[in-house]
């Protein structure tokens, strides 16, 4: 049975994280015409955060289960974005622009991965 409290915090992180990442694109994707830029900075802010939050809850122990749903599913999940990242790596691909696509799939992926590796160790020393 679903719990109101959970499904309001997924509703209320989910449209906080949409209008951040929408925010993001506006302002950042027209800086450069190779790289997506708001994508970019959605999705390694969203891994940073999710690596932060699971470093700290490894040290300080579980947090409260619907603040746990409510940003990572609801929040990280509306602000982080998969599906904008392959339809612009499609993009890169249907030009055979396979310098952007080679730059855009690496960026996203190595830099996600990196904030999250050294969000996690922040999180797990944050007392």
């Amino acid at each position: 049975m679903f719990k109101v409290n959970i499904i309001l915090g997924v509703v209320l992180g989910a449209s906080l994280g949409a209008l951040i990442r929408w925010w993001l694109s506006v302002k950042f994707n027209s800086f450069h015409e190779s790289i997506y830029l708001g994508t970019l900075l959605a999705n390694v802010i969203a891994c940073s955060l999710m690596g932060f939050f699971i470093g700290y809850e490894s040290q300080a122990g579980m947090v409260n289960t619907a603040v746990r749903i409510a940003f990572m599913t609801g929040f990280l999940g509306s602000l982080s974005t998969f599906s904008t990242f392959i339809g612009e790596l499609h993009g890169h691909l249907v030009l055979k622009d396979w310098i952007k696509l080679f730059l855009g799939f690496n960026l996203q992926l190595g830099l996600g991965l990196l904030a999250f590796h050294f969000a996690k160790l922040a999180g797990s020393s944050w007392q």
